[in-house]
């Protein structure tokens, strides 16, 4: 019972793996900090040019945190545009670029020379493409689930005719930030900056890559609690998005109380669908 109940929430799927992975590379890193502290002669060269098992390891990790975040975020681009495989056709194409990338540079340091820098101009190559469809996902996913839920808002407020206090306005905005994983683009730029200007932190950008993408994820999830906290006063609640059979925004979904949540039939003529993102 509970493990069906498991397998058909794909973001409890996806918060397991995230947080395996990420616990993983945690292990890795302590690791490493005692041997390249402790045991190491040369600290700086150690953690320039790790020992390789570990190194081709964390580098799968990140790629593999990286890329289950990034599935997240399209599903949730998906359900939020209504199932709407068109919408979701660029990120789905740029997660395959990503896939490809984070094989290419796991392999590609699989077979560097012992004791060759894990920043090989070849390993960075597919790094910086990596950085690159990991942030066409996130800026695609950031503007249309923006867009969204900005105009889904509008149109219940218009129709209901509910007055926009500040209270609902920093809600939105509350909802756009978190669900739109505004942090991993920011995060992922700045380390596309510190990589492009030679600066030694990129190490650090890069590194925390998949850490950043955990918490990235796990503010989705944040924003789905913070839909179903229900306030006394008829505030929409963003999670729960109703529309006609046409797509516009019907009526407000806290006002919805005795309609069941559809989630995976077609609509017809004249029938509403609530969606519970």
């Amino acid at each position: 019972m509970l493990m069906g109940t498991i397998l058909r929430k794909p973001m409890i799927i996806g918060g397991l793996l995230i947080t395996l992975l990420i616990s993983a590379r945690w292990v890795l890193d302590v690791i490493d900090t005692a041997h390249g502290f402790l045991n190491s002669r040369d600290p700086e060269s150690y953690f320039a040019a790790p020992p390789r098992p570990r190194a081709i390891a964390e580098l799968g990790l990140i790629s593999a945190s990286v890329l289950i975040c990034d599935t997240m975020i399209i599903y949730r681009l998906w359900i939020v545009w209504n199932r709407s495989f068109v919408v979701v056709l660029v990120p789905m194409l740029a997660l395959l670029g990503l896939l490809a990338s984070g094989i290419g540079s796991t392999y590609q340091l699989a077979v560097t020379c012992p004791g060759e820098s894990r920043f090989t101009e070849k390993i960075k190559q597919w790094i910086v493409q990596e950085c690159v469809f990991n942030l066409v996902t996130n800026l695609y996913a950031t503007g249309f689930i923006a867009y969204r839920i900005c105009v889904t808002s509008s149109g219940l407020s218009d129709a209901a005719n509910i007055r926009v206090n500040t209270r609902n306005a920093l809600s939105r905005s509350t909802a756009i930030v978190v669900e739109s994983s505004v942090l991993l683009s920011v995060w992922i730029i700045i380390g596309i900056i510190l990589f492009a200007i030679k600066s030694p932190f990129h190490w650090f950008a890069l590194g925390t890559l998949g850490t950043i993408s955990g918490i990235s994820f796990m503010l989705i999830n944040v924003r789905v609690a913070l839909g179903w906290s229900q306030s006394d006063e008829p505030i929409v609640s963003a999670s729960k998005i109703v529309f006609n059979a046409d797509g516009t925004p019907s009526v407000p979904a806290t006002v919805l109380t005795d309609i069941e949540v559809d989630n995976g039939t077609d609509l017809e003529a004249g029938k509403i669908l609530v969606i519970d993102v």
